[in-house]
């Protein structure tokens, strides 16, 4: 990389539309040679975030007119997403832009129903978003994991998990509804 680069940028900004949508907007004041810039997304993920190409927005080469760009990413999972703009000019330099995260936050369709589980009642169901492998975990308040239930699950069915109610002590577990790239946590009550 050389000390100067041919694009003055004014801003970059990420937001959300219709939850699951990233719009990635930014301006630059001039251009000088400016092939581009390649659109870099990092999924969400515990560990530190890893940045691929996801798409490119062609330059408007030299011109010393403010210019303005958009980008939108569609169908994002639940979860915070990273996103960078990497501007290249026609000798292969290039720069970063700082990087924006946004959070997807589950649909209101992940639920899971009755929170209150009895004798007489001893089911869950299970409604997630999308089509993927689950696990679904019955939890103490201490962390132990008592029950466990993994399969495919898709978004027209709600899935039944019988308790086995009598190996339970009465009141408060956590059933944690999890895949690879997404989870949500709702709390029951055992009587």
């Amino acid at each position: 990389m050389n000390d100067f680069l041919p694009v003055e940028m004014l801003y970059f900004n990420a937001h959300l539309k219709n939850r699951k949508t990233a719009v990635l907007n930014w301006a630059t004041a001039t251009e000088l040679n400016n092939d581009g810039f390649e659109i870099e997304h990092a999924i969400p993920t515990t560990g530190v975030p890893e940045f691929n190409t996801i798409g490119f927005v062609k330059g408007f080469g030299t011109t010393l007119d403010a210019q303005y760009y958009e980008y939108e990413v569609p169908n994002l999972i639940s979860g915070v997403h990273y996103f960078r703009l990497k501007q290249m000019d026609f000798d292969g330099n290039f720069e970063y832009s700082g990087i924006k995260a946004l959070e997807v936050v589950a649909s209101s369709s992940e639920n899971l129903y009755p929170t209150l589980v009895t004798e007489d009642n001893a089911s869950i169901f299970v409604k997630v978003a999308d089509e993927d492998h689950y696990t679904v975990e019955i939890i103490t308040p201490l962390g132990q994991v008592v029950q466990i239930h993994k399969g495919i699950m898709n978004n027209t069915l709600d899935l039944e998990i019988k308790l086995d109610i009598n190996k339970f002590a009465s009141g408060v577990y956590f059933v944690r509804v999890s895949s690879e790239s997404r989870y949500f946590i709702r709390k029951i009550r055992l009587e």
